[in-house]
């Protein structure tokens, strides 16, 4: 696997298996932040990549931020999906299916992540998802099997 991390101020991408807060980039368009939630680095952006893997995934929208967006009309950083850091990449990796379900968040759309497929019933976690494009991609893979760090990424020709 080749990894796409982009380090922020010389930091270091995370180890498989450490807590992250990933969230798309406002000011790198493609990109998504990948935060620290646990260690030294806790609460600092680590760097960022065009697809992100996690496992064992909460999504979180703070209300404040969300009600702010929303009467200004501008978008910010307030909503996150919170998971174990699996790798990163130029694309999602190889079992990620055009199919895949998507997960999405439109803050002037509904306040909450939600499946396109369902988009009003509020989605809030899921075992396995690649944060790319405008999306999450839903992925095959139970974390507790192994098969969530076992993955490879597209390669490029």
């Amino acid at each position: 696997m080749i990894s796409a991390f982009v380090s922020f101020r010389g930091r270091s991408e995370p180890e498989v298996g450490m807590r992250c807060r990933v969230y798309r980039n406002l000011n790198a368009p493609g990109y998504f932040s990948i935060q620290a939630d646990e260690g030294p680095d806790k609460g600092r952006v680590l760097g960022r990549a065009k697809a992100v893997v996690l496992y064992e995934v909460v999504l979180k929208v703070n209300q404040g931020g969300y009600q702010r967006c929303v009467s200004k009309g501008v978008r910010n950083v307030h909503a996150v999906a919170i998971g174990n850091y699996a790798g990163s990449g130029e694309a999602p990796p190889q079992d990620a299916s055009i199919s895949s379900d998507r997960i999405t968040y439109q803050p002037f759309v509904r306040p909450y992540f939600f499946k396109r497929s369902a988009p009003d019933t509020p989605i809030t976690q899921f075992p396995r998802v690649c944060a790319f494009g405008a999306d999450l991609l839903c992925l095959p893979g139970d974390p507790g099997s192994g098969t969530a760090r076992n993955f490879s990424w597209h390669r490029k020709p």
